[in-house]
């Protein structure tokens, strides 16, 4: 069976347009089409929806860079919008995964990403779980030990 997708329950599709379709492509294990899916018909909901039921380790390399680099972007607005909103915690762990764990991960962030996300990751780190845990990661790797990282993924 495919891992890419977890177990899910589809919200009506006028909450989260596109959300439906990019989730058949999902569990079918086309991912890219799932994401395109949902950048292109889709709002806050749907990709925050189709964020909750992906595992991130196994979909970000499934997509391509084009599709990667524009993930990268919206994360970071969606955390810099709210940084201790609810978005926040799904967008602060699919970061951890592509700038942690993810080799190349970091490249696909702009540079102005870095000083957008340096306040957000800050206010969202001191918060207790997950997400301040996945933030403070984030944090480490780009403001903490920038050139280690950047050598380490490059």
């Amino acid at each position: 069976a495919d891992r890419t997708a977890k177990a899910w329950a589809l919200p009506p599709d006028g909450d989260a347009p596109g959300l439906p379709a990019a989730m058949r492509y999902a569990a079918a294990g086309h991912v890219d089409r799932a994401f395109r899916c949902v950048f292109s018909l889709g709002n806050e909901q749907s990709l925050l929806g189709l964020l909750a039921r992906l595992e991130s380790e196994v979909a970000w390399p499934k997509l391509p860079e084009a599709e990667a680099r524009y993930l990268a972007g919206l994360l970071v607005r969606l955390l810099c919008k709210d940084p201790l909103g609810r978005p926040a915690a799904e967008t602060s762990a699919w970061l951890e995964t592509l700038v942690v764990r993810m080799p190349g991960g970091l490249a696909l962030l702009e540079d102005e990403d870095h000083a957008a996300l340096h306040g957000a990751l800050f206010s969202l780190s001191g918060t207790p779980g997950a997400a301040g845990r996945s933030a403070a990661c984030v944090y480490y790797a780009l403001f903490q030990e920038p050139q280690d990282a950047a050598n380490r993924w490059a």
